[in-house]
């Protein structure tokens, strides 16, 4: 926290005493100094935050100096909506933006601008980008275009010296030239990223030779903190402050031997989901972490990682990817200590099979038990209040709704849960082997049994962790490995982007599917909208320049209708011949099975959830509560079927059989899609359908999978299937089309968010028929 103070005192003292004024180039620019040049820069990603921007004078020049609170700049912005103003005395000027990428490399923008409140004079600016290459960089803005007072700016800009994105010197040289009906003399502009000399500093210089001005800059960033002055050759300058959304270079802290904090959780989510905001920031996802994990590995500077009481969330699925990840780190030479105050199972599980060392508070616990739970059914509850959920199956194993319409567990549900939880057991118990074998005091399973440790003492008695300390100590614990070790903190905030574009050729299209299945529109990390996946998965089989999918399938179903819908897309783009590989992550079941059913190559976890082939109505019927406390109906209309399924009457004999006969029916074209998918007959299918839900590893003996691995074994699968020898960019594809009001909506989410629901009670075009599986019930 010192720390953290120290360099906010440093940045506000920088921004008094350094020096520049000009604005970046046109062309050049993409930080927030550029919406004041160009704001299709904005689109680019690295403008995000806050800034104050304030105008000084220096000795000797003429006229009164600024005062700080009448002369000032504001401004907010975000990847594609920015605001700000400008303040000089009792005048305000109000500047609206909107920024976004018209396809891959080339950005437009817009801005309206206005005094006060005086909206008749308002101007209006348009701007492009375009970056076809990480050496070349092409701009121009116009307004009043249609005009006679027409103007504008084109700009170029070239990186000579840009090598690879690992190198931190880039020299950037650029030209601007103003026209106004006639062409005018050019602005020319140079800048650097931080240099390696001086950690966080950068430079900048731009000539004016139409009025024959220089113009200097210096600037020193940490963290997503930058600070810097303009100046230029008349006297005049401006210091500002950003707090941006993206990481900027930091200055190096001189260690012997450093280990970095590694704390991105607790959640670890499989897609970002949209905050509040950048107030808000979204949990990292599996694949920042992943990559976090990859980049630190191959820093030679970093001799560990400490995990300090971070109990991750995350899937089974994701526990195994960030076990695969942590001991490649270590096959590195490094070192991986956790230590923590409470360790749930699955983060024992994780401790165990990567640490060198785990430590534990005096009172912390050890919750390391067997796989088990408790499990509420409330059909016998419902029944009493008069209320029956018709739970219309394709078989016996699909227990989606069983928990409203069951008294009890029924025989099929638990020998499938039991039959599926002895595999992740023996998986579990040979993590914890493969890692603490040597140090356990006795037969793991017998310690497992005698679990939870709620005494720090048992659990190191039994060789569960390697030491009970304070956290002040675990400095001193690190000297078993290395001879001074420091502890600094890591950063998982999205850096700012350097490169300028991305390559048209050979790009893989990275494509999320997360969340339950829903017809229309979808929202990241929330819901899969058969529209917007629909889009994605479109749009990225459309384009040339992608040579292979891979679809990212975390979903326990969804609405048959919309998976069938999705899955149509995937049969398109494999007929298309661009291979379609889906790497599947804590769930691939029913609805999400089905959607992967087509792809080329379906590449699991030993722990995935998937199967459950199976389909199910839950149609809810408060008849006997209506007659209970003697509320009358009266139903009207022109047939017996004007309200088919109708909640508020029984059930009738009829209704049941054209229900039964849309599951069956339902689940016969699921079997077909799986069949045509992955090969097999029917019959095959059949066997291991039934809506049996598997483990991946018990998925792959079944042939409903084609391999086990994690997220980079289906990258490189997919680079394989492709043809790709060379480099190749992994681009995300999703979410291609929602809509800006559902990413808003979804910053707000409802407390009572992942509660059963039926789709009847919701809507009223008919019964919910859905192919779910939830791995948490």
């Amino acid at each position: 926290m010192k720390k953290r103070y120290l360099s906010l005192y440093i940045l506000i003292s920088l921004s008094t005493l350094l020096f520049s004024l000009d604005y970046p180039g046109t062309a050049t620019g993409d930080d927030f100094l550029s919406l004041r040049v160009n704001p299709a820069s904005m689109a680019f990603g690295n403008a995000g935050g806050f800034a104050l921007i304030h105008p000084y004078l220096l000795d000797g020049d003429e006229g009164e100096r600024p005062d700080l609170f009448n002369e000032y700049s504001l401004q907010l912005a975000f990847t594609n909506l920015g605001y700000y103003f400008d303040k000089q005395d009792t005048d305000y000027t109000h500047n609206l933006l909107a920024a976004f990428p018209l396809f891959p490399n080339f950005y437009f923008g817009l801005q309206g601008s206005w005094q006060n409140s005086e909206l008749d004079d308002s101007d209006a600016t348009i701007g492009f980008l375009a970056r076809p290459s990480d050496f070349l960089s092409l701009a121009a803005t116009g307004e009043k275009l249609f005009t006679s007072d027409a103007a504008g700016v084109a700009g170029v800009g070239v990186r000579p010296l840009f090598f690879t994105e690992n190198n931190p010197s880039l020299l950037t040289l650029g030209i601007d030239v103003p026209w106004d009906g006639s062409i005018n003399s050019p602005v020319l502009h140079a800048s650097s990223e931080p240099v390696d000399t001086l950690p966080g500093f950068a430079f900048s210089l731009a000539y004016n030779m139409e009025t024959d001005r220089f113009t200097a800059g210096l600037s020193y960033s940490v963290g997503t903190i930058r600070s810097g002055t303009l100046i230029d050759n008349k006297t005049r300058g401006a210091a500002y402050v950003h707090l941006g959304t993206r990481k900027y270079s930091s200055p190096r802290v001189p260690m012997t031997d450093p280990y970095i904090r590694f704390n991105p959780g607790p959640e670890i989510t499989e897609e970002s989901a949209p905050g509040f905001f950048f107030f808000d920031p979204p949990s990292p996802t599996l694949f920042q972490v992943l990559e976090e994990l990859r980049r630190l590995e191959k820093d030679p500077a970093v001799k560990g990682i400490v995990i300090e009481r971070q109990n991750f969330r995350t899937s089974w699925a994701g526990y195994l990817e960030l076990i695969s990840a942590l001991n490649r780190f270590r096959e590195s030479g490094k070192k991986v200590v956790y230590y923590y105050e409470n360790i749930s199972l699955w983060n024992y599980v994780l401790a165990a099979s990567t640490g060198d060392a785990i430590y534990l508070n005096r009172l912390g616990r050890v919750d390391l038990t067997g796989l088990g739970g408790t499990r509420l059914y409330f059909g016998g509850l419902l029944n009493s209040f008069g209320v029956k959920v018709h739970n219309i199956r394709s078989h016996p194993f699909k227990n989606g709704a069983n928990f409203v319409s069951e008294p009890g567990i029924t025989a099929e549900e638990r020998e499938m849960l039991e039959t599926f939880y002895s595999d992740v057991l023996e998986e579990v118990l040979a993590l914890i082997r493969s890692g603490r074998g040597d140090k356990l005091s006795g037969d793991l399973e017998e310690i497992v049994a005698a679990g939870p440790y709620l005494i720090s003492g048992d659990a190191l008695k039994a060789g569960l962790v390697d030491g009970v300390i304070y956290h002040d100590q675990l400095a001193g614990k690190l000297e078993d490995f290395h001879q001074h070790p420091v502890i600094s903190n890591g950063d998982f905030t999205k850096s700012f982007r350097r490169d300028w574009s991305d390559p048209f050729a050979n790009q893989i299209a990275l494509i999320y599917a997360v969340g339950n299945i829903i017809p229309g529109k979808g929202v990241p990390g929330s819901t899969i909208g058969s529209e917007t996946l629909g889009a994605s998965i479109r749009a990225a089989r459309e384009n040339p320049f992608v040579k292979a999918l891979l679809i990212r399938v975390d979903s326990g179903g969804g609405s048959s209708l919309a998976s069938d819908v999705i899955a149509r897309e995937v049969q398109l783009t494999v007929e298309a011949g661009k291979p379609v590989i889906v790497s599947m992550g804590g769930a691939a079941a029913s609805g999400g099975y089905y959607i992967s059913a087509y792809a080329d190559t379906i590449v699991a976890s030993p722990l995935s959830v998937t199967g459950s082939i199976g389909v199910y109505v839950a149609l809810p019927e408060f008849a006997g509560l209506l007659e209970k406390y003697e509320i009358g109906t009266a139903q009207l209309g022109t047939s017996d079927n004007a309200s088919f399924a109708n909640p508020l009457r029984r059930l009738g004999t009829g209704e049941r059989e054209k229900l039964s006969a849309l599951v069956d029916h339902t689940y016969d074209l699921f079997v077909e899609t799986v069949a045509q998918g992955r090969g097999m007959d029917t019959a095959e299918v059949d066997a291991v359908a039934q809506g049996r839900v598997w483990t991946g590893r018990q998925a792959l003996d079944r042939g409903l999978v084609d391999q086990l691995g994690g997220f980079q074994d289906a990258l490189d699968t997919a680079a394989e299937a492709a043809g790709i020898r060379g480099q190749y960019m992994l681009v995300d594809y999703s979410n291609r089309d929602i809509p800006l009001s559902l990413r808003m909506a979804e910053s707000f989410k409802s407390p009572l968010e992942g509660l059963f629901i039926p789709e009847i009670l919701l809507k009223q075009d008919g019964p919910l028929y859905m192919m779910p599986f939830n791995p948490t019930d």
